[in-house]
C-alpha cells in the first residue's frame, strides 16, 4: 500500500479535535515555544514564540510567557532539554539485553559527569542492534537544576508536563521527517541557532557523533569571515574525530539548517573546505506551517526552531524527567484509573440497584394487582363454595345410604331362618358393620358368618360374641358379627338398626 494512502487512512482513523502539543525551550539566553494542533503525522505549526531572557528571573519569565502565550490550550506538553547544555555519549555495548545495557550505562553516567549522581539526570536510548550481539547506545546526561528551569516555568503555567526531551533528538527526528527516503547515507546535519550550533553526524538517519560548537549566527554574522573560518574549523575537527573512532564510514554529504538561510556563503565554504556537496534546508520544510505564524516576529529569525519541530512533529524516547516527578505523575495517573474504576464501579452497581428495585416494583405491584383480584373472587366465590359443600354432603350421604342398602338387601337374602337379627350398626370411626342377633343353634351362627364371607360386599366377618342363654325355657344364643364394607367408605356416619 503506498504510504500516502496508508496516511490517509490512519488520519481518517484518528479523533477530529486531537489535543495539540507544546514545545517549551529555555536556556540561559532564549526562551523558544512551539505549539503544533492535531494529532502524529497531521500536526501543523500554529504558533512560535521566541523571546531573550537573559537577565530575566522567573518571574518576569512567567509574566511574559503567560502574556505571551494568552488563552492557548497546551495539549501535551514536552521540555526541550538544550543541546549545548547536555552532555552525549554514543558508544557500542557488547550486549542486546535491556536490563544488562541499564547496568551498563549506569555505569558509564558516572564516569561521564564530573557531577554527584543525584545531581544529574540520565537517559539512553538503544539506536540500532546488529547480529553479533552489540547495541549502539545514545547516552544522555543533564545537570538537574537545568531541567528543573523548564519545569517550574510550565508548573508556573498550570500546565501538565509529559516528559523533558532532549533536543538533539528532535534535529534527528527534523532530518529524519525532511529528507524522507532521501535520509540513508551517512550524512552531517548542523543546526545553526542564535549562539551555538549542534553537529550530528548520521548514518542511514541514525546517530553515530554529536558535538555542540559555540558559534551561532550571532557571531557568524557579526564576525563575518572569522566566524565562518571558525565554524568550518570546528566542523573539520568533527570530522576527524569521528574517522579515528573507527567505524569506516565517511560522510557523504553536509545539511545545513537552523539560521544557516541568513548565510549565502556559508554552504559554499563549508562545501570548498570539507570537499563534500554541502546544502542548506529550510528549517520549516519539515512540516506545515500554519498561515501567518512566521509573520512579524522579528526574534524568529535570530533562533532555530528544528529541534523543537522535530520533537512536535515525531514521537521522542529520551525522558529526562526527574525520578520524583515521574513518581508523582505515575501515583497521580494510578489515582485518576482507581477513581475512573471507582466509578464505573460504582454505576454499575447503581445500574443493578435500579434494576433490582425495578423488579422489586413491578413484582409489588403484581401482587397487589393478585391480591384484589384474589379478594374480589373469594367474595363470588363463598356462595358457590357453600353450594359445592352442601351437593358433596348430600352425594356422599346418598352413595352411602345406597351402600347400605345393598348390604342390607345382602344380609337379608343369605339370612337362614335360624338367625333372627336384633339391630344392625354402620359406623365411620371405625368402617364397621355390627349385626346382633339370636339363635337357637350356635352352628347356626358361624354357617351365617361363612356364608357372609363368600359374599363381595362384606369383609373381615368375624363373630365378635356368641353366648347361651335361657329365654321363656328355651335355650338361645346372643351373637354379635362384625365386618367391614368391601368397597369405599361413606363420608358421614351412618347408623341403621334394623329388626326383621
Amino acid at each position: 500500500m503506498p504510504l500516502a494512502d496508508l496516511a490517509g487512512r490512519l488520519r481518517r482513523w484518528m479523533p477530529k479535535g486531537a489535543p495539540g502539543l507544546t514545545v517549551l525551550y529555555v536556556d540561559g539566553r532564549w526562551l523558544k515555544l512551539l505549539h503544533a494542533q492535531g494529532s502524529w503525522m497531521t500536526r501543523t505549526i500554529t504558533m512560535l514564540l521566541a523571546h531573550p531572557i537573559e537577565g530575566m528571573n522567573d518571574e518576569e519569565i512567567l509574566a511574559w510567557l503567560r502574556q505571551a502565550c494568552g488563552p492557548l490550550h497546551p495539549g501535551t506538553v514536552l521540555i526541550a532539554n538544550p543541546s549545548h547544555l547536555t552532555t552525549t555519549r554514543l558508544f557500542t555495548l557488547p550486549s542486546t539485553d535491556s536490563k544488562e545495557i541499564r547496568d551498563i550505562v549506569e555505569l558509564q553516567a558516572e564516569k561521564h559527569t564530573p557531577y554527584a549522581k543525584e545531581e544529574i539526570l540520565t537517559d539512553f536510548q538503544v539506536i540500532e542492534t546488529d547480529r553479533a550481539g552489540y547495541s549502539r547506545v545514545l547516552l544522555v546526561l543533564s545537570h538537574q537544576d537545568i531541567v528543573h528551569r523548564g519545569l517550574k516555568l510550565v508548573d508556573g503555567m498550570g500546565w501538565p508536563l509529559e516528559r523533558a526531551g532532549f533536543e538533539l533528538e528532535g534535529l534527528v527526528n527534523w532530518f529524519q521527517a525532511a529528507q524522507g527516503r532521501g535520509s540513508r547515507g551517512v550524512v552531517l546535519v548542523a543546526e545553526v541557532d542564535s549562539d551555538t550550533t549542534s553537529l550530528v553526524i548520521l548514518n542511514d538517519g541514525k546517530p553515530y557523533f554529536h558535538r555542540s560548537l559555540t558559534v551561532g549566527v550571532a557571531q557568524l554574522t557579526q564576525e563575518a569571515d572569522d566566524g565562518i573560518t571558525k565554524l568550518i574549523a570546528e566542523f573539520q575537527r568533527s570530522l576527524e574525530t569521528f574517522e579515528a573512532e573507527g567505524f569506516n564510514l565517511t560522510v557523504e554529504r553536509a545539511i545545513l539548517t537552523g539560521q544557516a538561510d541568513r548565510l549565502p556563503e556559508l554552504a559554499q565554504r563549508v562545501q570548498s573546505s570539507l570537499g563534500i556537496p554541502t546544502s542548506v534546508v529550510p528549517q520549516f520544510e519539515c512540516g506545515p506551517v500554519a498561515e501567518g505564524v512566521l509573520k512579524d516576529q522579528e526574534a524568529l529569525a535570530r533562533v532555530s526552531f528544528a529541534g523543537l519541530m522535530g520533537l512536535a512533529l515525531r514521537p521522542s524516547a529520551i525522558d529526562l524527567t526527574p525520578k520524583a516527578l515521574r513518581l508523582h505523575r505515575a501515583f497521580e495517573v494510578r489515582a485518576r484509573r482507581l477513581v475512573g474504576l471507582g466509578c464505573q464501579v460504582v454505576g454499575i452497581l447503581l445500574l443493578v440497584s435500579c434494576l433490582v428495585i425495578g423488579k422489586a416494583i413491578k413484582h409489588e405491584r403484581d401482587r397487589a394487582w393478585l391480591a384484589r383480584e384474589y379478594h374480589q373472587t373469594a367474595a363470588q366465590a363463598e356462595p358457590l363454595q357453600a353450594i359445592l359443600e352442601q351437593l358433596e354432603f348430600v352425594q356422599d350421604w346418598f352413595q352411602g345410604r345406597g351402600r347400605l342398602l345393598d348390604a342390607v338387601a345382602e344380609l337379608s337374602r343369605r339370612t337362614p331362618s335360624a338367625i333372627q337379627w336384633d339391630s344392625l350398626t354402620f359406623t365411620k370411626a371405625d368402617g364397621q358393620l355390627l349385626l346382633k342377633g339370636v339363635s337357637e343353634e350356635i352352628p347356626k351362627v358361624y354357617d351365617f358368618t361363612r356364608e357372609l364371607k363368600q359374599s363381595p360386599l362384606f369383609a373381615n366377618v368375624e363373630v365378635k360374641r356368641a353366648a347361651k342363654h335361657k329365654v321363656n325355657d328355651r335355650d338361645v344364643t346372643e351373637f354379635e358379627i362384625v365386618c367391614s364394607l368391601a368397597s369405599g367408605e361413606p363420608t358421614h356416619a351412618q347408623t341403621a338398626d334394623t329388626r326383621s
